[in-house]
């Protein structure tokens, strides 16, 4: 009888043991998941922020195709650009109210 006890002794311990082990590979797996989902959110962010650029870079394409193929525009040669401060739009805009019969 003693020895049947010490065998259902024995059985209740590792049974105790491997509950014990399951629980602790459940909360590292669980952990892991949350780990994984967190880095999915990341990545879905970075995908959006990816299609929102390729879609503007495609707008880009689309207006200036359109501009060159049916308007048949051109890029200005590099002799014919000019950089305007807001000086020289002030400029601008007072010689033309003066043209005009001055400022009012």
């Amino acid at each position: 009888m003693t020895r049947l006890n010490i065998f259902f002794a024995l059985l209740v311990v590792l049974s105790a043991l491997s509950v014990v082990t399951a629980r602790h590979e459940a909360r590292k797996s669980f952990l892991a998941l949350q780990s994984v989902q967190k880095e999915a959110r990341g990545l879905e962010v970075v995908w959006e922020r990816l299609l929102l650029r390729q879609a503007s870079a495609t707008m880009y394409d689309k207006v200036e195709t359109v501009a060159t193929r049916d308007l048949a525009m051109k890029s200005p040669e590099a002799s014919r650009i000019r950089v305007l401060t807001l000086d020289d739009v002030a400029t601008v805009a007072l010689g033309r109210a003066n043209a005009h019969g001055g400022a009012q």
